[in-house]
Parts: C-alpha cells; structure tokens; sequence
C-alpha cells in the first residue's frame, strides 16, 4: 500500500494489507539486524502508525513485522509487539 511513509517523529519502511489485517513492516540489514529494533525505534513506529490509521482508515488488526535481509537470505518476522 505505501512506502517509507513519514511523520516528523518515525518511518514506516513497507505499509501492506493481508486480508483485514493492516501490516507495517520494519526492513533492517545485515545479520542480527532485527536486533537493532529496539524500544525506542518500536516507539516511534507505533506513532507513525496512529499518524498512517488517523490519516487512512481503521483496519480490523493491526501487525508489526520485521524483515532482516542478509546476504544469505532474508528472514521475516511476524507479529513484534510494539
């Protein structure tokens, strides 16, 4: 649906529906680079977040994934709490 969309307080890199379900995606590299979400980064995606669902609509659930992509591959997780 979008990309890199972006409020003055956090990004969202990849924004995508399944089904009814509204899917922000945070894209990292590198090995470990999931680790690198952290509170604070978790914090300002959940506020672009509010900004994207104030501006498009409600959706029947909301999840956050995030996608490592390494050079040996990519690795996608589904459902971070925020």
């Amino acid at each position: 649906m979008d990309r890199n969309f972006r409020t003055r307080l956090g990004e969202i890199d990849i924004i995508a529906t399944k089904g009814r379900t509204l899917v922000f995606v945070e894209v990292k590299y590198g090995v470990e680079g999931r680790f690198r979400v952290d509170k604070k980064k978790l914090a300002k995606i959940e506020i672009a977040a509010s900004r994207y669902m104030e501006k498009f609509g409600d959706f029947e659930s909301v999840r956050l994934d995030v996608v490592e992509v390494r050079d040996d591959g990519i690795i996608h997780i589904e459902g971070v709490e925020f």
